[in-house]
């Protein structure tokens, strides 16, 4: 068995991990740890001829659809989709909104494990700490932990690539290239930009909220097209 075969063999575990019924922290830790796995199949694949068609075709799914969509949740989506070099599109249709994630294959599903955990992480904090506070309290709350939990895997991701990139190949570095240009030529069909509805922000939930975003655990040893809108 190979040693890419070995890596994915592993980023399949930790996925189902992720998926299962762990506790928020054992879910963060192995999505963490898949996401490190990831950058080192990226940047260090041994051969060009190990790179398969898989590797960079690029697919769109569907990960969260909605009538109203919340502004908390396009925030951790973009922020959770550039983390692992995917992108988000935003279809609206006759009374629904639908978030979409798109990249490779393995990017994607990676990307999404993360999502759906933070998501129910943030749901799970507002529950315990600000329930009956208001809805616009909740709401600002949710915004807060977000723009906090953002910016930490933003941080983390860029430890992890520094660290990766130390010990890339050039198939490595071929095969990132290759699926950045992928994703690029895919995005160029869509045009416009999604603007978000206007609303009061509660200054002191959002607050809470960015505090309380600290909480969230990242383990440190990671990582109809006319409608559409993106990212």
């Amino acid at each position: 068995m190979t040693k890419r075969d070995n890596i994915l063999m592993k980023i399949q575990r930790l996925l189902a991990l992720a998926n299962g019924d762990a506790n928020e922290h054992e879910a963060a830790s192995a999505a963490a740890k898949a996401q490190k796995l990831m950058l080192e199949y990226d940047l260090c694949i041994a051969d060009i001829d190990d790179i398969s068609v898989a590797d960079t075709d690029i697919k769109e799914e569907v990960v969260h659809e909605t009538g109203r969509l919340a502004n908390w949740r396009l925030d951790l989506l973009i922020g959770v989709a550039r983390a692992f070099n995917c992108r988000t599109l935003i279809s609206s249709g006759y009374r629904l909104r639908s978030l979409r994630l798109v990249g490779t294959q393995a990017d994607v599903s990676v990307a999404r494990t993360t999502y759906d955990y933070l998501t129910g992480a943030v749901d799970r904090l507002a529950k315990a700490n600000v329930k009956g506070m208001g809805r616009s309290f909740i709401t600002s709350y949710k915004l807060g932990m977000v723009g906090t939990i953002i910016h930490r895997l933003k941080e983390q991701a860029r430890e992890n690539a520094a660290e990766v990139e130390k010990t890339a190949t050039s198939a490595g570095t071929e095969l990132v290239l290759v699926k950045n240009a992928a994703l690029k030529e895919h995005m160029s069909q869509y045009t416009g930009t999604y603007r978000a509805p206007q609303s009061g922000v509660n200054s002191s939930g959002y607050n809470q909220g960015r505090h309380d975003g600290g909480g969230v655990s990242l383990n440190s040893q990671i990582g109809g097209k006319s409608n559409n809108r993106l990212h």
